[in-house]
């Protein structure tokens, strides 16, 4: 029998003060993503394999450019006892284990789509912790190698010049990146999850500074453009009433937040007075996929059939498109395109 494996989506915002994602992506992003880089954590290693930036969609005009690869969970797993003919036997052993998901980033649309191959793949928040750090130890080599260039210019020409050139200043026009990625949720599974209160009594939704994509919605339009002259990369909003919230109207804000670019925590009591809570993980849209290629490219394009699949019922939305000043930066992707689906 096919094993079911589940597909997930999520927003991915990264941005560097008033830089979004595909101003940097041929300095930072791609190298973050494509260098040998790993992360321990206890006796885990986190690292990313065999990734290839690919073109989705070459039919297109502009194509449908992405970063594909694998996210490998490096282990050890620990066997202290087992039980054997009736009894419990000690059993000191160690097994390596390598479970993996495989990932496609959408660099146009900031979306990400995750697959879990195995049981303990890691998640996705796992991914969100490693990437941030590889791309915190690329920006400091590019940074780097910025200053170094400038250094070497202004020993060309002036002393006067190399003095302007510090790293302090770099960073403030260039400053390290941070990364949020948000599990999409869909209009049916927000409504499903608050259908299980009895009483709803906190609701929180946060919102994350965009990539290009716009809220549309009055509200939280304006309540992103308050945080904006506040100069805020986050600004949250709660609702608070023991006796109980009105669940039609949370579910109306949650649905006009639940873009990628907001996450959405609730609390309160279900039908048996038990406490319940939730955020996006709760009813994050997930879809199931069989026979998935073990080809890295082979199974991106597998995955974005799921993804075009989703757009098309509905759960996603709001695909942005680049800006002007991204054009070349897109263009310097094109020409790292692999088409070897090996």
């Amino acid at each position: 029998m096919a094993e079911h494996r589940p597909v997930e989506f999520a927003n991915f915002v990264c941005r560097a003060g008033s830089l979004e994602l595909l101003d940097f992506v041929d300095t930072v992003i791609l190298p973050a993503f494509m260098s040998p880089l790993s992360r321990k954590w206890g006796d885990n290693s986190y690292f990313l394999h065999d990734v290839r930036v690919i073109d989705l969609a070459p039919e297109m005009r502009n194509g449908v450019l992405a970063v594909c690869g694998r996210f490998v969970k490096d282990t050890v797993l620990h066997s202290q006892q087992i039980f054997d003919q009736g009894e419990l036997v000690a059993n000191n052993q160690k097994i390596k284990s390598s479970p993996s998901a495989f990932f496609v980033l959408l660099l146009e649309q900031h979306k990400l789509i995750y697959c879990s191959e195995y049981k303990g793949a890691p998640s996705l928040e796992t991914l969100r912790s490693t990437l941030q750090q590889f791309i915190g130890r690329t920006h400091s080599t590019y940074i780097h190698a910025v200053y170094e260039e400038c250094k070497a210019d202004a020993q060309a020409s002036s002393f006067e010049k190399r003095e302007r050139v510090t790293k302090v200043a770099l960073l403030a026009d260039f400053p390290r990146p941070t990364l949020e990625i948000v599990p999409l949720a869909s209009q049916e599974s927000i409504e499903e999850f608050i259908k299980r209160f009895k009483t709803l009594q906190s609701m929180t939704i946060r919102l994350i500074k965009p990539n290009n994509e716009i809220n549309n919605e009055g509200f939280f339009k304006a309540m992103r453009g308050n945080s904006e002259k506040l100069g805020a990369s986050t600004s949250a909003l709660t609702y608070k009433n023991s006796d109980g919230l009105s669940k039609a109207t949370a579910a109306s804000h949650a649905e006009a937040a639940a873009d990628g670019n907001a996450e959405l925590k609730f609390s309160g009591k279900d039908k048996d007075g038990q406490q319940l809570s939730g955020s996006n993980d709760d009813f994050r849209v997930v879809r199931f996929v069989q026979d998935l290629p073990s080809k890295p490219v082979a199974a991106a394009r597998r995955l974005f059939q799921e993804f075009m699949s989703a757009r098309k019922s509905g759960l996603i939305a709001g695909e942005p498109a680049a800006a002007d000043r991204q054009e070349a930066r897109l263009a310097v992707v094109r020409q790292m395109v692999t088409n070897n689906e090996d």
